[in-house]
């Protein structure tokens, strides 16, 4: 990480909105094969991790049977399914224009922590 990011990173973290965070995220240039060969590992860490830290999110987790997790955001091809929320393609994931790779990553989670 050179200087520049490691500035970045610092605002990233003392920033209080998320959609803060995400405009400082988007201005960093990414090592895109290091990003492909890791975003995803350290997503579903941080995500494990996260589920862990908070109860609340860790009982409702807890009490759901096994389902498709969805980020359903209309900017998000990648980590979403590109879809807004009241889409009625959401029920179908051939429907999807994203990838869903955030949904990916918190049913990895919770295979880890609840099976």
């Amino acid at each position: 990480m050179d200087a520049q990011q490691g500035e970045k990173a610092s605002a990233i973290l003392a920033a209080l909105d998320p959609v803060e965070q995400k405009k400082i995220g988007d201005s960093c240039k990414n090592d895109k094969a290091c990003y492909t060969e890791h975003g995803l590992t350290v997503m579903r860490h941080g995500i494990t991790e996260k589920i862990r830290q908070n109860p609340s999110l860790y009982h409702v987790l807890q009490e759901v049977s096994k389902r498709c997790f969805v980020e359903c955001n209309v900017y998000a091809k990648y980590w979403g399914n590109a879809l807004a929320l009241n889409n009625d393609a959401n029920k179908e994931v051939v429907s999807w224009e994203g990838k869903n790779m955030l949904g990916q990553c918190y049913e990895k989670a919770y295979q880890e922590l609840f099976t």
